[in-house]
């Protein structure tokens, strides 16, 4: 211990076996009367904590020293010749270390903890990102990892998947720290891109119906909906599959709108032109006749169309016609006569059956339908 003229306490030690001097004389150290409690000291107990000190600071250069040389890096960074009085020649010299201490003399180089070295991979695909910082290297052991995807989350493996909300470009960061709590941070970007799909359909109609067909929509994901607005008002179908279907209440053009969406929520829309294909009516109509007097009803009421008849007109071949749904008619003698029904539906469409008469008889006749 020395004081602080630099001269050997009184209580000191000396001769040979003394390495180093520290101030041991008056020195203000910690007492464990209080949290903040203190007390001037004096002794080679209050020297040696300055010692110790110096150790860990060359400890904390050279983490993997050795006992012997960490005494002989203190013993040659000491100041020598200063203490007087000292009773001892190798021993004169005052502990001293400087921020970046030297190897010690004479002894294999220690191991000196170097920081690691942050390093990752970036896979992308769609919006889909995997992370792998496993490429990190220490020399001894990386033992920690910190990520940051900005805007989108963290993470503390040595790996990570995140998703991104949307399509762009994103900062990535990962912090590794080894036992010894040394780091080092690899920042970089990642760009991803998520095409939305493309919608495409295509149609065909009989009539007032048609059937439609979206199997040629792509997507560089997945498709997972499909959703048809008719054009005509109705309330649109929404579901999984690629056929639909609808009968339309009246012939005419729509305009048909397909909305498909992909497994990330984005969305495309074709248009389609349906114009339905008019259909003439379906004709047909019963004769009853009356045998005693030749009178005979006409009806038409079977007749059917999809969007609806407009009017019927009865042809008599003789120059006669008679308009409504059911007419009568007497003859005045017996014998076959011709008949034609002109049914005519909205669409200005017709269609013409034709049947022979006999008055005379006594029958009901179910014709089928002609063509028109």
């Amino acid at each position: 211990a020395s004081d602080a003229a630099d001269a050997r306490a009184s209580f000191s030690n000396f001769g040979t076996c003394v390495d180093l001097f520290a101030p041991g004389v008056n020195v203000l150290g910690a007492l464990n009367t209080a949290d903040q409690g203190s007390r001037t000291w004096s002794g080679t107990s209050a020297a040696s904590p300055f010692v110790a000190g110096v150790a860990a600071l060359y400890l904390e250069s050279f983490p993997n020293a050795t006992p012997a040389q960490v005494q002989t890096a203190l013993v040659s960074a000491a100041t020598p010749g200063v203490v007087s009085d000292a009773r001892t020649i190798a021993g004169n010299r005052v502990a001293y270390i400087t921020a970046t201490p030297a190897l010690p003399p004479g002894g294999s180089t220690p191991t000196i903890n170097q920081a690691p070295v942050a390093s990752f991979t970036a896979t992308c695909t769609r919006r889909a990102c995997a992370f792998d910082g496993r490429g990190s290297t220490d020399d001894a052991a990386v033992t920690g990892y910190a990520w940051t995807v900005t805007g989108v989350g963290t993470g503390t493996a040595s790996t990570l998947n995140k998703t991104m909300p949307a399509n762009g470009t994103y900062q990535v960061s990962l912090t590794v720290r080894d036992r010894q709590g040394l780091t080092s941070t690899k920042a970089d970007s990642v760009t991803v891109t998520d095409n939305p799909p493309v919608a495409s359909a295509l149609f065909s109609c009989t009539g007032r119906s048609c059937t439609f067909d979206a199997s040629r929509s792509s997507d560089d994901g997945r498709i997972t909906r499909y959703a048809w607005n008719w054009g005509d008002g109705s309330a649109p179908v929404t579901g999984t599959r690629t056929a639909a279907s609808r009968t339309y209440a009246v012939q005419g053009r729509y305009a048909a709108v397909l909305t498909v969406t992909d497994d990330a929520g984005q969305t495309a829309t074709s248009t389609l032109d349906v114009r339905t294909t008019p259909v003439p009516p379906t004709a047909a109509f019963t004769i009853t006749c009356v045998k005693s007097t030749r009178a005979c009803t006409f009806d038409a009421s079977k007749s059917k169309d999809e969007i609806g008849i407009d009017s019927y007109t009865w042809d008599f071949k003789d120059n006669s016609f008679q308009l409504g749904r059911t007419t009568q008619r007497t003859y005045s003698s017996g014998g076959r006569y011709g008949v034609a029904l002109i049914v005519r539906n909205t669409s200005g469409l017709s269609t013409t059956p034709q049947r022979v008469v006999h008055p005379a008889v006594a029958q009901r006749v179910l014709p089928s339908t002609s063509s028109k």
